[in-house]
């Protein structure tokens, strides 16, 4: 005789598949008889002690018994044709699946915490409520969001005139981004995710003429102005990766003025997590909607400004100030010779200013074409919800309704 086994005090078998506690291996020798060797297996068997769960020793028991396999006759369809219960006595036809699922009171947890409506079953058939405890291993994601219908009494050309004096003529004042949503999106629509952590960045979901999008953007009134630092790029990273999984636009509002800097953002690797946005950004397949309504400066900024090279739709609002590095404090660290040696840096210091204010705002952009089109802030949400139509035709394609591919990551 050889067993092989696994089982031990306090063995806990997982319960998603039929373990095998043991493997029973018994011979006769060659002076001895097959009826023998099954003899031998049987007080085997019969030595066996295990408590606690469910097994199947009264079955082998009942299989080597039976005449039919005592006579030789072993085969593959012997449990079907034959009644090899224990002690050949009658049992429900679910025996087997109620014994092999059954468990001790308290071993376990059940396998739902609230009882599941039951499904309905024809005359002939017996519904089973599985004892058995699931994990799911695959959700089906491969359809369009469902899309509500327009609100009657939030019109898709609906213009807040809050939105027009939103943004602060000073470029050093906040604004709320939030109210700026709410002001966009159908009323009271906006879900925001994650609102406790990465919270320079804004994520959530909205509606936009019962169409649901996502919507990122920054938050100028942050410790630091809005500027990325590393868990608001893994923020902005995970959101857009949810978007594109479940096929949904992408409304992307920017202020932002850059990567934060410091000792303590390049200690948490800011810079590694604005990599991993950046490339997240350039693989994210559904369309965008991206509206620079303040700034966006330096390769942060131009990175939400413009996040990949397939077409999209980008507007600027009049109070757009864009460029490689905030003037307020780019002209000290661009010029800083030039006015360590100036007679008088305050005067250098204001012609340099005055300078770059000249080709301050959004219209030099323009004229070379990285922006669109300069729209009124009123008019954001009627060109949205013009947009959002072809934006859902382009997502409900068949070809595009299908799993998401990986890529590489840095």
């Amino acid at each position: 005789m050889r067993v092989d086994g696994c089982g031990y005090v306090g063995y806990a078998p997982p319960p998603q598949f039929d373990p095998l506690l043991a493997k029973l291996i018994c011979a006769s020798n060659s002076s001895g008889t097959f009826a023998s060797a099954l003899d031998r297996t049987l007080r085997a068997l019969d030595e066996f002690h295990v408590d606690g769960v469910p097994t199947n020793l009264a079955q082998l028991r009942a299989i080597l018994r039976h005449p039919v396999v005592r006579d030789g006759d072993a085969r593959t369809t012997l449990r079907a044709e034959e009644r090899l219960e224990p002690d050949d006595t009658p049992a429900p036809p679910l025996a087997l699946l109620q014994q092999q699922a059954g468990t001790r009171a308290g071993d376990r947890p059940a396998a739902s915490p609230t009882p599941l409506p039951g499904v309905a079953v024809a005359d002939d058939q017996q519904a089973v409520a599985c004892p058995l405890a699931g994990a799911v291993v695959e959700v089906s994601v491969y359809e369009a969001p469902p899309v509500l219908a327009p609100n009657p009494h939030d019109p898709a050309d609906r213009r807040d005139e809050a939105l027009a004096t939103l943004i602060p003529r000073k470029r050093t004042t906040t604004f709320d981004i939030r109210r700026a949503i709410a002001l966009l999106a159908d009323t009271d629509s906006f879900f925001e995710i994650g609102p406790l952590w990465g919270t320079d960045q804004v994520a959530g979901f909205a509606r936009f003429n019962g169409h649901p999008v996502g919507v990122i953007a920054s938050d100028s009134r942050h410790a630091n102005g809005g500027a990325l630092t590393a868990d608001g790029c893994s923020k902005l990273t995970r959101h857009l990766d949810l978007c594109d999984l479940f096929h949904l636009p992408v409304v992307n509002l920017v202020d932002n003025p850059g990567f934060a800097v410091g000792l303590e953002h390049e200690t948490r690797g800011t810079i590694r997590r604005g990599a991993e946005w950046m490339v997240a950004f350039a693989q994210t397949t559904v369309p965008l909607f991206t509206v620079i309504m303040r700034r966006s400066f330096g390769v942060a900024g131009n990175n939400y400004a413009t996040p990949r090279s397939q077409p999209s739709i980008r507007v600027v609002w009049p109070a757009a100030d864009v460029g490689g590095i905030p003037p307020e404090g780019g002209i000290e660290a661009a010029y800083k010779r030039q006015l360590a040696e100036a007679a008088d840096p305050a005067a250098l210091r204001a012609e340099l200013m005055a300078r770059i204010e000249s080709a301050r705002g959004p219209l030099g952009p323009l004229s070379k074409f990285q922006m669109e089109e300069m729209i009124d802030p009123r008019d954001t949400r009627r060109l949205i919800c013009e947009w959002i139509p072809t934006a859902y035709r382009l997502v409900s394609q068949p070809a595009r309704l299908v799993p998401r591919a990986l890529q590489f990551r840095p």
